[in-house]
């Protein structure tokens, strides 16, 4: 508040010095909408400078100051606000971005991983399958050597049989 008041002294005393100047004015446009000639106008941040329309009261060119810095301290005042709002956002995007970033990078290295253990995985099946076909041929020749005992069975049970019926022929005669 007490800047405000200070802003306040400064804009009042620099709009009597430029009443003191509006008695030879120099004209220049500054709104375009007004035929009225105006002095050269120029805002900065500590102190304002402004010449008044000639032929303008005091007053009520006082009062149109006053609403145009209440105007202007409201609009910094709203753009300070929207400031500190973009702030907040971006830090908190920031922060998300950070997450992220560490997310993505974890999530990089399982994909790295889950592409060894799918490579690992693909070796294994071409193993098993290798194998299986392995174990296909074996179980086949398996297959192949019992039904040849089992023929063998067969055979050795004919001659014995033939052996034993010549055997009994001869122990008859």
């Amino acid at each position: 508040r007490e800047s405000e008041k200070n802003l306040r002294f400064r804009y009042t005393k620099q709009l009597q010095e430029a009443e003191n100047k509006t008695k030879t004015p120099t004209p220049t446009s500054s709104f375009a909408d007004s035929p009225v000639p105006m002095v050269k106008r120029t805002y900065s941040a500590i102190d304002t400078q402004v010449a008044l329309p000639s032929g303008m009261g005091s007053s009520a060119s006082f009062e149109r100051m006053q609403s145009t810095l209440k105007q202007q301290e409201s609009e910094i005042t709203s753009l300070q606000d929207q400031l500190k709002r973009l702030e907040a956002t971006k830090s908190s995007l920031e922060e998300q971005l950070v997450k992220l970033t560490a997310s993505n990078d974890k999530y990089v290295l399982e994909l790295e991983g889950l592409k060894q253990i799918k490579k690992d995985n693909e070796e294994l099946q071409q193993r098993h399958d290798v194998l299986m076909e392995l174990y296909g041929a074996k179980e086949e020749r398996v297959e192949e050597l019992r039904e040849d005992i089992q023929e063998m069975k067969i055979l050795y049970q004919t001659q014995i049989n033939e052996l034993l019926t010549r055997i009994e022929t001869l122990q008859k005669k």
